[in-house]
């Protein structure tokens, strides 16, 4: 099964100058040092195939992204970010725009490890997209240009810069461990960040110069 998402963006900022595009895909936190650090998995690197292009324009990034799940068991790729009011929708557009470990910037779609003293059972928290053996799942997001900083409740998402190197991560949870705090809303099955980081492998593109 192949499911496909995409989406309008609905507002873009200022305009910057178009930038070459680039494409790649890398494994688990092999490009970009994603900041926030990621927490080290507890458990194998899943058996997927992810790949990412990331197209710079005038005034927004275009992000088109595949995960397939090539492993003999169900992985749960976390790629419904809520936006600021707690919100879901069927648009990718909303990602986490965080200031990268390099000085650059990583767009994310990932759980963050947070403080253990961070809201209630079931926040911070993200959607979560479950993906049978041999499923794919794709998306294409728009990100407007200049990037506005962007992180889960209690996470600092740092100076995110104007311009300069630029990746898109995506994480993926093995197995369907209770203690991530799942929860439905809306019928989406979501879990905890700080709850889940253990359980995520962590997967980014290539970076892309923008600005």
């Amino acid at each position: 099964m192949r499911m496909r998402v995409g989406a309008l963006v609905i507002g873009l900022a200022a305009a910057l100058a178009a930038c070459s595009s680039s494409t790649g895909s890398a494994g688990p936190d092999d490009s970009g040092e994603p900041s926030p650090s990621t927490a080290t998995p507890t458990v194998e690197t899943p058996d997927v195939d992810f790949t990412a292009t990331l197209t710079p324009g005038g005034d927004e990034l275009v992000i088109e992204w595949s995960l397939r799940n090539r492993s003999a068991d169900e992985v749960l790729v976390t790629n419904r970010v809520p936006d600021s009011y707690g919100r879901l929708s069927d648009r990718p557009d909303t990602a986490y725009v965080v200031a990268a470990a390099d000085g650059g910037t990583e767009i994310a779609k990932r759980v963050f490890p947070v403080s253990s003293d961070a809201g209630g059972d079931g926040l911070p928290w993200i959607g979560v997209t479950p993906l049978a053996p041999g499923d794919t799942l794709e998306e294409k997001l728009r990100v407007p240009l200049p990037m506005a900083a962007y992180a889960p409740p209690t996470v600092d998402a740092g100076d995110v810069p104007a311009s300069g190197r630029v990746v898109f991560c995506a994480g993926v949870l093995v197995g369907r461990d209770p203690s991530w705090g799942f929860h439905d809303v809306d019928g989406v099955t979501t879990v905890n960040h700080g709850r889940s980081a253990a359980g995520q492998a962590t997967f980014c593109s290539d970076p892309v110069e923008v600005g």
